[in-house]
């Protein structure tokens, strides 16, 4: 090998480590660049109509996405364990009573319009708990409006909004997705069976949807965003609202 031709060997190693250099760092900056991923409140939080996930729809006696209840996948940050407090306030909302002509639906929809309406607001209670596998959870959040009136977001068997009917709730999916640096959003869905309190036979089905946008700014202060849909057994929406606040976290953690 001549001199020459070892001299042209080396340059062209040297030339093809800089290229393969280049477009590793350019994929790299691609990467960092690439939008924020974009989650179901934000999705839903203009004027498109919600959507139920496909894979929960079908006869839930065969549909092997209900079969047994949800486990959380995902993880939470540990910095937001303990107890947030905070108020909230309904910034959309919209019901959709042409794609229910069932009397039941028709007359959710208007129990709806009677409680809840753009603008109220209210204080919302959220508790996270660390379970003994580790993870952490959501083991309570309610919203206390004036008057009395209650909003449960978390798996809890209590009176149907609709007069003389009980919810049974059961938790078919619960997802947490890191979003950006700070920013998390847990998607919980339950399939909720209304049982008549008279003659205990299912007079309803459906699913309800929380999905939370959690915006961590400090350890002690957080923007919320909660996306509270409840649809029917076809994945069909009801009613939709988007409530929006702030927390601050007074727990220990």
């Amino acid at each position: 090998m001549t001199e020459k031709y070892r001299l042209w060997s080396i340059v062209a190693i040297v030339i093809l480590t800089l290229f393969y250099q280049h477009c590793q760092s350019a994929q790299s900056q691609e990467a960092t660049q690439r939008a924020p991923l974009t989650g179901r409140v934000e999705a839903f939080s203009g004027a498109a109509e919600p959507v139920l996930p496909s894979d929960l729809l079908g006869n839930p006696q065969t549909n092997r996405a209900l079969s047994g209840e949800a486990t959380q996948s995902g993880s939470l940050p540990a910095s937001l364990k303990g107890e947030w407090f905070g108020r909230v306030s309904i910034t959309q909302m919209d019901s959709y009573p042409a794609l229910h002509p069932e009397p039941y639906c028709q007359s959710f929809i208007q129990e709806i319009g009677h409680y809840f309406q753009a603008g109220k607001s209210g204080q919302l209670s959220m508790q996270f708990e660390q379970r003994p596998s580790g993870e952490l959870t959501v083991a309570s959040s309610d919203i206390f409006f004036a008057r009395g009136l209650k909003m449960m977001l978390t798996t809890q068997t209590g009176p149907a909004l609709v007069a003389g009917g009980t919810n049974i709730p059961r938790p078919v999916r619960n997802e947490v997705t890191q979003l950006t640096d700070g920013r998390y959003e847990q998607m919980r869905i339950d399939y909720v069976t209304i049982i008549d309190n008279r003659f205990r036979r299912p007079i309803h089905s459906g699913y309800t949807e929380v999905t939370a946008e959690y915006n961590v700014v400090t350890p002690r202060r957080m923007r919320i965003k909660i996306l509270n849909v409840d649809y029917d057994q076809h994945g069909k929406p009801l009613w939709r609202a988007l409530m929006e606040g702030e927390l601050r976290h007074w727990g220990k953690g």
